[in-house]
């Protein structure tokens, strides 16, 4: 509740300046489809700051619920992390390979197998 919003609305009836306010820029990011709604109600003094500032907290929560849950989940299951992490390095690895063949090939440069053996 202590982000900075206008900071020339001083009252709630006031009209604001969404442009300047801090809140209506993380609505851009969060429910990009309320900008035209969040702007005409600061405009027009519709809606108090402190009322915007708990609306885009409901937004925030629920956002962030998917990731909340997921990172419950690995710190719940011992060694899913080390899993995700060792699958990853697996297709990084592929793609990299791929991608330095398909390199060497443009430039004509000889190709090496896994273990670092020139390939004919």
């Amino acid at each position: 509740m202590t982000m900075v919003t206008d900071p020339g609305r001083q009252r709630k009836a006031d009209p604001g300046y969404p442009e300047v306010c801090t809140v209506f820029a993380y609505y851009s990011a969060l429910a990009p489809q309320m900008l035209d709604q969040v702007a005409e109600e600061c405009r027009t003094a519709c809606i108090g700051c402190v009322q915007d500032k708990k609306r885009l907290a409901e937004i925030l929560i629920e956002t962030l619920a998917p990731l909340q849950e997921r990172r419950r989940q690995f710190a719940t299951q011992e060694g899913l992390l080390e899993k995700v992490v060792a699958q990853g390095n697996q297709k990084a690895r592929t793609a990299a390979r791929e991608t330095l063949s398909l390199v060497r090939e443009a430039m004509s440069l000889p190709d090496f197998d896994k273990s670092g053996v020139l390939l004919a």
